[in-house]
């Protein structure tokens, strides 16, 4: 007979107009309230666009995630990645393109690796870590920028040699932000 503490299979394939596709194996087991599931599969990142306007986004999120044990953001891990992604940044008049994210879960702590090249001109990365089960995600982020040339045909253009910058904190509280930003040529119209 089937008793509490009997685990049912799990077999899903997911498939929508939107873009989602993901497969979803595993067992549940009721008695002990406990999981263990993989999910593979890729979404289109313009579902967030709706939250980011006026920036958007497009491209593909791809995921392979595993939940292992009572269900919980501690018990997640597995990997996020995009390559190729573009996120328009209308307020700078320009896009980040060629956006290449690699982001892994474990025990709770979200780690990321970002590459992108700015639309006008020079590259930006992001690198660190997101603790996701603690109050206000507390973050330990470096971002980096080369040659950034930002330009508004109408008011300036200015390059921005080198930047680094810190983001340590929480993110949703006071975040602490450093670094050091050399400037290059501008020129004010």
């Amino acid at each position: 007979g089937v008793g509490a503490d009997t685990p049912f299979a799990i077999a899903a394939q997911i498939d929508s107009s939107a873009g989602l596709s993901a497969q979803i194996t595993g067992t549940a087991t009721p008695g002990s309230g406990t999981v263990e599931l993989a999910a593979t599969g890729q979404l289109p990142l313009g579902l967030a666009n709706r939250a980011l306007a006026p920036r958007s986004i497009s491209g593909t999120l791809g995921f392979d995630l595993a939940l292992s044990g009572a269900p919980s953001l501690e018990n997640l891990s597995g990997q996020l990645r995009t390559s190729g992604a573009r996120v328009t940044l209308p307020l700078l008049q320009t896009s980040l393109e060629g956006v290449s994210a690699d982001a892994r879960l474990s025990g709770g702590r979200l780690s990321l690796d970002v590459d992108a090249n700015l639309a006008t001109g020079g590259t930006l990365g992001a690198a660190g870590t997101i603790a996701l089960t603690q109050a206000g995600f507390p973050a330990q982020i470096t971002l980096s920028g080369r040659s950034l040339r930002l330009v508004d045909p109408t008011l300036y253009s200015a390059l921005v040699d080198t930047a680094d910058i810190t983001l340590a904190g929480p993110l949703t509280g006071a975040l602490r932000v450093g670094g050091a930003i050399t400037l290059g040529p501008g020129e004010v119209n």
